[in-house]
């Protein structure tokens, strides 16, 4: 796999700032859940970015924020058009993480190991 370039890293952090500003100044009233934007990764032509966000609630209704995310996609990518340097304004989307979920479930089972390797020991 090839290593990103300079370029794309710029884009990447201004597009994450952006769009996490953008969602807080504008759809927080929207979303059913405050959502944290994790990362973003830019195609090499700059043309796309996807971004990746959790929901800070956990139990929150990942296909309704994403709808709503979508559904706002046009209004961020004129806010990220202002402000961003490049020939074309990268066409955002969106895509759920599921790395927070996934670590939680580790930690979760993780914790009932050790809980059920203390509970063996005490009947010794």
């Amino acid at each position: 796999m090839k290593e990103k370039s300079q370029r794309q890293i710029r884009v990447e952090n201004l597009v994450r700032q952006e769009v996490s500003s953008a969602i807080v100044r504008d759809l927080n009233g929207y979303l059913p859940s405050p959502v944290s934007v994790v990362g973003v990764d830019v195609s090499k032509d700059l043309r796309y970015a996807t971004v990746y966000f959790s929901c800070v609630d956990q139990n929150a209704d990942v296909d309704e924020v994403l709808y709503v995310l979508k559904e706002a996609a046009p209004h961020l990518n004129k806010q990220l058009g202002r402000v961003i340097q490049t020939k074309y304004t990268p066409r955002l989307r969106f895509r759920h993480d599921e790395s927070f979920n996934y670590a939680h479930d580790i930690n979760k089972i993780i914790h009932e190991k050790i809980h059920y390797a203390e509970d063996n020991n005490d009947e010794d």
